[in-house]
């Protein structure tokens, strides 16, 4: 990050969002081009969950070709055109180390857990029901500490999982941990800068499934943007199989997979006012799970930069770009 930041001084600074329970710095990447109106700006995370290897690399390849693409003649590449960017590459650093360090399976993040209880853990997954043999062990560490702070948010915080020793444990109140006050500081400090309504899409990265997924995750009702959210989804997807022919499921979250409490997209939607907040989950269905091999990082992250690009371009009109990039039709 510190080369980016001083190699492309003109298009790329940091964003500090705040500091982990371990001491690790919590930033995300703004990528802009100067321009003289305010453009609407898009965010997206990766890492949130610590053993989703393939999240990250997605976050870093989505600056990189933000970066490449900055001087493209061709209005579907330069993005940075029409939107500003945040991306925070890793949301969860103190997780993330220590799967690497520690416990390949780990998903929440590293604050210790006082009052900790002994009833066994549930599944992982977005709604903790997933892979009891990724990560489901019975360990007095996986007890001791960790929230997920996928579940630490608001929108039906109280529904989620008060079981320190599953992989969702949603925490002793909403937005109590540092990664997702960060992310809730990100959005606040994007509003403060471009206003309401002018964070066009709200996107966090997870791993795996294949799914592209809207709100609503904690209940089975469809929003009111339901029809613009399956329109988008179903260009962001066949984009995204062009690429390698990869197929994605899509839909509310509720639906695709089942009910989640406490997650950054239902937050973003309801509480934050993001029309086109989604979860995405890579490559794979569960052949390899989180072991995705090495030599499908860079095809998973083409495809998936694939699907933003088409993302990005199918909302372009709601936020003003209607005809063109920089002068050239959207097709």
């Amino acid at each position: 990050m510190d080369w980016l930041v001083s190699t492309y001084s003109h298009l790329v600074s940091r964003q500090n969002l705040g500091t982990t329970h371990e001491g690790r710095k919590i930033e995300a990447l703004v990528i802009k081009e100067e321009a003289s109106t305010t453009k609407p700006v898009i965010w997206l995370d990766c890492g949130i969950h610590a053993r989703e290897w393939v999240s990250p690399p997605a976050c870093l390849h989505a600056i990189d070709k933000l970066i490449e693409n900055s001087n493209s003649v061709d209005p579907k590449q330069n993005l940075l055109a029409v939107y500003d960017f945040y991306i925070l590459p890793v949301a969860n650093p103190d997780g993330y180390v220590y799967s690497w360090e520690s416990d390949r399976m780990w998903r929440k993040n590293r604050r210790p857990i006082s009052g900790q209880q002994s009833q066994a853990p549930g599944f992982s997954g977005w709604g903790g029901q997933w892979g009891g043999g990724f990560g489901g062990q019975q360990t007095s560490s996986k007890c001791g500490y960790g929230v997920d702070p996928n579940r630490n948010f608001p929108t039906n915080f109280h529904q989620g999982s008060n079981n320190p020793c599953d992989d969702s444990y949603h925490g002793d109140q909403p937005l109590s941990e540092a990664e997702s006050q960060a992310v809730q500081r990100g959005v606040q400090i994007m509003k403060s800068k471009y206003g309401e309504g002018k964070i066009a899409a709200f996107v966090s990265i997870h791993a795996y499934s294949q799914f592209w997924m809207s709100p609503f995750g904690y209940k089975k009702d469809h929003s009111k943007d339901y029809k613009d959210h399956m329109r988008v989804m179903k260009k962001s997807i066949d984009a995204l199989a062009s690429a390698y022919g990869t197929q994605f499921t899509y839909g509310p979250i509720s639906e695709v997979i089942y009910i989640a409490s406490g997650s950054s997209v239902d937050w973003a939607y309801e509480n934050s006012g993001i029309k086109y907040s989604f979860g995405l989950e890579l490559r794979d269905r569960g052949q390899r799970g989180f072991m995705l091999p090495q030599s499908q990082i860079q095809p998973t992250v083409q495809e998936t930069w694939a699907g933003l690009t088409a993302m990005a371009i199918a909302i372009a009109p709601e936020f003003g770009i209607t005809c063109s990039f920089r002068g050239k039709p959207i097709p």
